[in-house]
């Protein structure tokens, strides 16, 4: 098996845990989307790319561990996924698609490695409440090009601007 084909596992309500095998490069589209139950999802560490809607709306979606070969987060890929805490982009990663991380209530932090990784718009930060907003407390953690364009093109803090305090900021 090398691909997990189009709508293989969408609208599987039941499903909390998948393990793929590391022989798949390719999570096509709509392959787990919907998956209202699934928490849990190893990725294989030959995956090449996720593509379109792959993850949308898995709202208890929590661990997502992208191997260092991944190259390609397409559009809306975990679109939805309300309990994903922190992400890390490896350094092959080539491209992160449109709203691939949107809506995704609970991550805080997107750490990317690499430096030309190229990002769509409203790739990540974004949530909507009566409106298109970057997500209170965000913050994206690189020192590379790309990603802190990125940063500043959307007013999104770096976690190398953020300056500890004690308590009280005096």
């Amino acid at each position: 098996v090398t691909v997990i084909d189009w709508y293989a596992f969408e609208n599987c309500y039941n499903l909390k845990s998948v393990t793929i095998p590391d022989t798949v490069t390719h999570i096509s589209r709509f392959a787990f989307a919907h998956c209202l139950a699934l928490e849990n999802v190893n990725m294989p560490k030959n995956l090449y790319s996720i593509e379109q809607y792959a993850f949308f709306n898995c709202p208890k979606l929590k661990g997502v561990d992208l191997p260092e070969n991944l190259a390609v987060i397409e559009t809306r890929a975990f679109s939805g996924c309300k309990s994903i805490t922190e992400v890390e982009i490896s350094k092959s990663c080539q491209s992160v698609g449109e709203y691939a991380f949107f809506n995704c209530d609970s991550l805080s932090q997107i750490t990317v490695n690499g430096e030309n990784t190229a990002f769509d718009s409203r790739s990540m930060g974004y949530s909507y409440d009566n409106g298109y907003g970057i997500k209170e407390g965000f913050v994206i953690d690189s020192q590379n090009g790309t990603a802190v364009e990125y940063a500043k093109d959307n007013n999104i803090r770096l976690k190398s601007q953020i300056v500890a305090g004690d308590v009280n900021a005096d």
